[in-house]
């Protein structure tokens, strides 16, 4: 097969208007119409670029590009929005209409980048331009006259532009355009100029189900506006998409926006992505500001405790800490005549008999209490000390400790 180079691709215009197709080659017949497909391997550059003071459009005739959307990782087309080529993204057409939206260029440059990979192509792509004069006067929309909604539903109505574009929109504006789609399918809005002042003028951007309202569905983009902002799109899985365009009574305003959608089947498990920088911001620098705190906390914390002093025991001091087992001693054995054994541990035990000689009686009452004399006749007090001093002294004043007499003044019974 036959790889046309580069160079033998390549184009560039200069006209203020013109026409411009992938290369094809014959690849045989079908019956009477010639089998036309573009080549395997290819890089081919369209540039164009006409007079300064016009924006280009850019609108397409056919459009077969092999690739699915959103990815086109096989042939695709890649388009640049003005002099310093911007991209808006790569299209293909194996799961689309096989028609693409019109292209609007703010200022006199438009690019496209055509790829083909090793596997054959489709039909290819074939498409004209034409210029916008910004000196030419341009029919202005009178406040109020858009204030209402317009529904799009066919792929050939994929374009929205803000009333008078590329000239200034009108003051005291309230656009609304509802866009509908089959099931399953995914919605690709690109907004390839956007000059809006914000202190006048806002776009928003809202996504639901069939049948919800502006009130009733989701914001998905809100309060957009900006200077000549880089053009940016958005993808979405929707059903209805709600796009609002107001703008205030201020008389200085900017040239508004343009925007074109595609709509393609949905591959399984795709979700909304999208290029404007607040998408980017929270879905990808967002996560990565958090891994990078996360992990230099962890960082810090292994830092502090390394540093920390380590109180390390002596081996020996160690395995005394260590818990040992618990062991249960039997209880003594009992000694004699100190109780009876446990019956458990001695069953055969029988306590001692316990014989103790009984005290004599006490005397009988009545009888002599005490005796004077033990027995034998020897009296248990001496009366007085050898040398005829008694043996209890008598106290300072001459009264005797004890007295001799029992209480009524009878003395005492005489000693035995």
């Amino acid at each position: 097969m036959n790889v046309m180079t580069a160079a033998a691709c390549d184009k560039h215009f200069t006209d203020s208007s013109g026409t411009l197709a992938s290369p094809v080659h014959f690849t045989g017949r079908s019956g009477n119409t010639p089998a036309l497909t573009y080549q395997s391997n290819l890089d081919c550059e369209y540039d164009i670029q006409v007079a300064p003071g016009n924006a280009i459009r850019l609108t397409w005739f056919s459009f077969d590009v092999k690739g699915t959307m959103p990815s086109c990782a096989n042939d695709y087309v890649e388009i640049f929005i003005g002099c310093d080529r911007r991209s808006i993204g790569k299209y293909c057409s194996e799961n689309t209409r096989k028609e693409l939206f019109d292209v609007y260029s703010p200022d006199n440059c438009l690019s496209l980048k055509f790829h083909s990979d090793s596997k054959g192509g489709g039909k290819g792509f074939r498409a004209s331009y034409n210029t916008i004069s910004y000196s030419s006067d341009a029919s202005k929309l009178q406040p109020g006259v858009c204030n209402s909604t317009k529904t799009l539903s066919a792929p050939s109505e994929g374009t929205i532009r803000s009333p008078g574009w590329p000239h200034s929109y009108p003051q005291l504006t309230d656009c609304y355009w509802k866009i509908d789609f089959e099931n399953n399918k995914s919605i690709k809005i690109v907004f390839m100029d956007f000059d809006l002042k914000c202190d006048n003028a806002k776009v928003t951007i809202k996504g639901g189900q069939h049948g919800q309202s502006w009130h009733t569905s989701r914001q998905i983009e809100g309060l957009l506006c900006g200077a000549s902002k880089d053009p940016f799109f958005l993808s979405l899985k929707e059903e209805r998409i709600w796009i609002r365009f107001k703008a205030g009574d201020l008389v200085k305003s900017g040239r508004g926006f343009v925007a074109g959608y595609i709509t393609y089947d949905s591959a399984p498990g795709s979700s909304s992505e999208s290029s404007s920088p607040l998408k980017t911001v929270f879905g990808t620098v967002f996560p990565a500001i958090v891994l990078f705190l996360v992990v230099g906390a962890l960082c810090r914390y292994k830092y502090y405790r390394n540093r920390r002093p380590v109180t390390r025991q002596a081996p020996q001091e160690v395995h005394a800490a260590t818990p040992q087992a618990i062991v249960h001693k039997p209880p003594p054995l009992p000694q004699p005549g100190y109780g009876p054994a446990p019956s458990a541990v001695y069953p055969d035990y029988a306590p001692p008999s316990y014989s103790q000689v009984a005290p004599p009686p006490y005397p009988q009452q009545g009888a002599i209490p005490y005796s004077h004399a033990q027995p034998g006749g020897v009296p248990p007090y001496p009366p007085e000390q050898p040398g005829g001093t008694p043996f209890y002294p008598t106290p300072p004043g001459g009264t005797a400790p004890y007295s001799l007499s029992s209480p009524g003044g009878a003395p005492y019974p005489p000693r035995v």
